[in-house]
C-alpha cells in the first residue's frame, strides 16, 4: 500500500513538473520597455526607448553622440543565436546585416554589400545601442564569476570584437523615494574601453557610463540616477 502511494505520488510530481516546463516553454517572452536619457556631462543630448521582447530589440529615435538621428534600429536573436540586424535613418534602411552559417552579410545604403567572417556566438554591440548591453549581460555566467569574455560584433564598423565583463560587486542608489541596491559590471571593449554597467537585483540594465567619451545612460523611471552615478564616476568609482 504505501509503495502504491510512493508510485502515485512521485507521478503526480512529475507530471506537475513536465506541465510546468511545458507551460514555460510556450509562454509568451517578457517585454521589456525602458527609456534612457542620455547625458554628455551634465548636458542631456537623448532620450532613447528601448523595446526588448525575448531576444528581439527595437530601439525607436536613437540619438548617436555625433548628432546622427536614427528613427529606428532593430535586433533579432533566435534562442540565442543573432541572425538580423537592421539600422534606419532618415526613413530608409541604412544597414542590413544577416547570420549566415560561417559569414555575415552586409548590405549598406551607401557602401554596398560585404562579408564578414562569424564565429556563431557573437552578441551584437553597436557603440549608441544601450539596450543591447542587456544582452551581452545575460551570456555572462554570475555562478562562475570573474572575467569572461565574448565576441561582439559591431554593425556599424563592420568588424567583430573582444568584449570582456567582469562583476565587480554593488551599490545603493537613493533615487527619489526608491532605495535601489544595484550589482556593478565592468566591460572592456577590445580591453581598452572600460563601460559600466548598473543593474537591479533582478537583473535589469538600469544605468551604463562610458568614461572615455564621458556619457552616461540611465533608465528615466530612476530618479537622480543620473548624478547618483556621475557623483561616483567623479569620486573615481
Amino acid at each position: 500500500m504505501k509503495r502504491t502511494v510512493l508510485f502515485i505520488l512521485c507521478c503526480s510530481i512529475l507530471c506537475a513538473f513536465s506541465a510546468a516546463q511545458k507551460k514555460e516553454a510556450t509562454s509568451p517572452p517578457e517585454r521589456v520597455m525602458q527609456t534612457f536619457a542620455v547625458f554628455l556631462g551634465e548636458r542631456k543630448i537623448g532620450s532613447d526607448l528601448v523595446i526588448r521582447v525575448g531576444w528581439l530589440q527595437g530601439v525607436d529615435l536613437l540619438t548617436f553622440a555625433d548628432g546622427i538621428k536614427v528613427v529606428r534600429m532593430d535586433l533579432v536573436y533566435d534562442e540565442g543565436q543573432f541572425r538580423l540586424f537592421k539600422f534606419a535613418r532618415d526613413n530608409k534602411e541604412e544597414l542590413t546585416v544577416r547570420a549566415r552559417r560561417d559569414s555575415f552579410a552586409l548590405s549598406h545604403v551607401t557602401k554596398g554589400s560585404s562579408s564578414l567572417r562569424r564565429r556563431g556566438d557573437e552578441v551584437v554591440l553597436e557603440p549608441d545601442g544601450w539596450g543591447q548591453y542587456a544582452f551581452l549581460l545575460k551570456k555572462y555566467d554570475a555562478v562562475r564569476g570573474g572575467i569572461q569574455s565574448f565576441w561582439a560584433l559591431v554593425p556599424s564598423q563592420s568588424k567583430v570584437i573582444m568584449v570582456s565583463v567582469e562583476r565587480l560587486g554593488g551599490d545603493r542608489f537613493q533615487c527619489g523615494n526608491l532605495v535601489v541596491q544595484a550589482v556593478r559590471h565592468r566591460v572592456m571593449l577590445e580591453n581598452k574601453d572600460p563601460v559600466l554597467l548598473w543593474t537591479t537585483q533582478e537583473g535589469k540594465l538600469i544605468g551604463i557610463h562610458h568614461a572615455s567619451r564621458g556619457i552616461c545612460t540611465v533608465d528615466e523611471q530612476y530618479e537622480n540616477l543620473h548624478h547618483n552615478i556621475r557623483a561616483l564616476a567623479l569620486g573615481g568609482l
